[in-house]
């Protein structure tokens, strides 16, 4: 496996990524402006698990500049949560808000994650991850919100009910797609 760079200057000087990433000798940040949605969520997920891989597992999500969440958003920094507790890790929100705190607290992500209100103190130096710009695929979003979906029924069995349908209607989207890809072009 070779090293991959997650905060490279490779990104264009003039994007301006809605996640920023860095890390410390003892966390690893992920900054988010604006909203916290699907559209960010499989970079987020590809960088955690990139860090995890290399035994980090103390993450510190700084939502200071973020305006709201979706529940793929959520079930992604759950899912990351999941991964680093079995290791003795933790991820703490910081800066979250009210509002936000009210989205993470409602879905019971309270009793896995660490919310705190207060502002960050000094940051580490913080970047674009190297793949900022990629737009993920089709079949690479559908997996993405299906496992933050299954995390946060994972977290709590009670969500079952609140997004039973949105997984019905992935797991269906993610076997089309995966029995399309098998099918040869004349068959």
């Amino acid at each position: 496996m070779h090293n991959m760079d997650f905060t490279s200057s490779k990104t264009p000087p003039h994007f301006d990524s809605p996640i920023l990433v860095g890390e410390t000798r003892t966390h690893v940040w992920i900054r988010v402006r604006g909203r916290g949605s699907f559209h960010v969520s499989s970079g987020i997920k590809r960088f955690a698990a990139h860090m995890i891989a290399q035994s980090k597992n103390s993450f510190i999500i700084d939502l200071e500049e973020c305006s709201g969440m979706d529940s793929t958003f959520m079930g992604t920094l759950t899912g990351i949560a999941l991964q680093v507790h079995k290791t003795g890790g933790e991820v703490q929100v910081i800066a979250a808000g009210d509002r936000n705190r009210a989205s993470l607290e409602n879905l019971g992500l309270d009793q896995l994650i660490v919310i705190r209100n207060e502002k960050p103190g000094e940051l580490p130096h913080l970047d674009p991850p190297h793949d900022a710009g990629v737009v993920p695929d089709k079949s690479e979003s559908a997996r993405t919100m299906l496992d933050a979906h299954q995390a946060l029924i994972e977290a709590r069995p009670g969500n079952f009910g609140i997004f039973q349908d949105v997984m019905e209607f992935l797991e269906k989207e993610i076997h089309e797609s995966e029995g399309a890809g098998d099918s040869s072009p004349g068959e």
